[in-house]
Formats: structure tokens, C-alpha cells, sequence
């Protein structure tokens, strides 16, 4: 989509939302069409980023280095997140993406609870502390059992 599209598309949301909002609500309107052409611009990132993410069937045509005999694995954008909640020893050609969406859960219960309970990161009694220690100790045995296997082949 180039420029004259776009703003061809805006317009039209803001003659859209002319005719559904009463006549005496002029920056309403131009911001509930701003949201609307913002929310638009978003899906089509996303659409462009991750092609097949809006695709009901996610996993038909999944790049191939995102699986590993048959499992899906851990997205680039799941990596990051985890490593910057301080994850980081994790085999990105292991880690699974139910698994990473389940550390990333926690750690965002993590910190909505520190955020609404104003606990600093790193501070005494932080869950995300708690939770961050707890993942990172069970990646380890993780990767322990793994290279026990290993040693044991």
C-alpha cells in the first residue's frame, strides 16, 4: 500500500465515522477515525511481519526453522521477550512455543502483580524475581537431563 492509499483509506474511515456520530462531535470523530486507521495500520504490520499469524490454520505454512519434528517452536519475538525478562539460557532450536508462551504468562502475572503492588525490579520480594529464578533453575536441569542423554548415547 503506498501513501495515496493510505491516506485515501483514511479518509474514507473519517467519512464513515461522520455519518455514525452525531454532527456535534467533531474530535471525537477525528479520534475515533485516527484509532480505527491506526488499529488498520497495526493488522497490516502484523499481517506483513508475520504473514500467516491471522490465518486461522497457524501452522499450514510455518517456516521450517520454526519446527522441529513436528513440534512448533519459539518464536523470534518470544526469545526476546523472554531475554528481557532476563531468560537466557534457553535452546531457541528446543524451546517449544507452548513452553515460552507459558514463561512469558508468568512473567507478565509477574509484573502486572509488582506493578500494582509498586515493587521495583530487583527488589526484595519482586515475583518477577521469584518467578525469573524459577524458570531459569528449571532450564538448567533441563539442560542437564539433556546433556545426561547425551553423554549416555
Amino acid at each position: 500500500m503506498n501513501v495515496k492509499e493510505y491516506v485515501d483509506l483514511y479518509c474514507d474511515i473519517i467519512e464513515e465515522v461522520k455519518e455514525r456520530l452525531p454532527k456535534n462531535s467533531s474530535e471525537l470523530k477525528r479520534q475515533i477515525a485516527q484509532d480505527v486507521f491506526f488499529v488498520i495500520c497495526k493488522d497490516r504490520r502484523t499481517d506483513r511481519i508475520q504473514p500467516n499469524y491471522n490465518n486461522h490454520d497457524h501452522d499450514k505454512e510455518e517456516p521450517k526453522e520454526y519446527r522441529k519434528n513436528g513440534a512448533r517452536l519459539s518464536t523470534p519475538g518470544q526469545r526476546q521477550a523472554l531475554y528481557k525478562f532476563g531468560i537466557k539460557e534457553f535452546d531457541k532450536g528446543t524451546l517449544s512455543y507452548e513452553d515460552a508462551s507459558h514463561m512469558l504468562d508468568q512473567l507478565i502475572d509477574a509484573a502486572e502483580f509488582d506493578k500494582k503492588h509498586h515493587i521495583k525490579k530487583g527488589d526484595k520480594g519482586s515475583k518477577v524475581e521469584a518467578v525469573r529464578q524459577k524458570i531459569n533453575e528449571e532450564l538448567e536441569i533441563d539442560k542437564e537431563i539433556e546433556e545426561f542423554g547425551e553423554e549416555e548415547l
